[in-house]
């Protein structure tokens, strides 16, 4: 066959795409499929592979036929890596951004794809795999997470991706925040699953405060009468818990606030 002649090969049924004679071993070589309109294997792009680009150069079809893979119809065209760059993060931005269900500023804007079972959002970020989605709106809006610090929720809700109810902190502070709103509470998929058995360890250990435990036998009413008694010398521990059905010790933790410490 002449070296200067053109060969139409077919790669995938219906599918035909012109080379150089000289490239018929490349062609022959892979299992093509098409991506993005131009042929693909494993080991690359046709029209790369036939002019040997490095991948800070951009191979261009010249007549805008994406399977004209003819030397005539190549041409390299390096890219500025740093604009390249930007474009991916741009678009990286835009497909997580489709992803979150914004609404007013002051509402929690939750993740609508995939999330762990503790109900926090994830998504395939980069190279390294998934990440956290709030960790990704955390930075997309402020820039990079300090090191040695978590992303954590304002609002305690984990698939939020709100900015505006987010904040960079310790696993203290993230703790401390929890326990003055008196949610130290599992999400509600984590309960879910830990009532029906399904998850083991430190999932099911979230306990939930006061009157959020369904085991609660008072509320933060009795809790303040309770220490209004106590604080007017209306009797002892034991004969204040005997109105509201209460042992002596566990009216003793709440007037000394080891117990219903968030209540005022």
């Amino acid at each position: 066959m002449d070296s200067n002649s053109v060969a139409r090969v077919e790669i995938k049924p219906g599918v035909f795409v012109l080379v150089d004679s000289a490239d018929l071993p490349i062609v022959r070589a892979g299992a093509w499929m098409l991506k993005n309109g131009r042929a693909y294997s494993c080991r690359g792009f046709l029209h790369k592979l036939i002019l040997r680009a490095s991948k800070d150069v951009w191979v261009e079809h010249i007549n805008g036929d994406k399977l004209d893979n003819r030397r005539t119809n190549l041409q390299l065209k390096r890219i500025n890596t740093e604009v390249a760059e930007e474009s991916r993060k741009a678009e990286r931005a835009q497909r997580f951004w489709e992803q979150v269900a914004q609404s007013n500023p002051d509402a929690c804007w939750e993740w609508q794809g995939g999330r762990y079972p503790t109900g926090y959002g994830r998504m395939y970020w980069t190279a390294k795999g998934n990440a956290y989605t709030h960790r990704i709106a955390y930075e997309l809006t402020y820039g990079a997470i300090p090191e040695g610090l978590f992303v954590c929720h304002h609002c305690d809700n984990p698939p939020c991706c709100n900015p505006a109810h987010l904040f960079a902190g310790t696993a203290k502070d993230n703790s401390q925040d929890r326990d003055r709103k008196g949610r130290h509470r599992a999400p509600e998929v984590v309960r879910q699953l830990a009532r029906e058995g399904k998850l083991k360890g430190r999932a099911t250990t979230f306990k939930p405060k006061g009157e959020l435990n369904n085991r609660a036998k008072i509320t933060p009413d009795i809790v303040r009468a309770i220490r209004r008694a106590a604080a007017n010398g209306e009797g002892s521990a034991r004969e204040i818990g005997l109105r509201y059905g209460l042992s002596r010790n566990h009216t003793a933790h709440i007037i000394n606030r080891s117990k219903w410490a968030h209540i005022e």
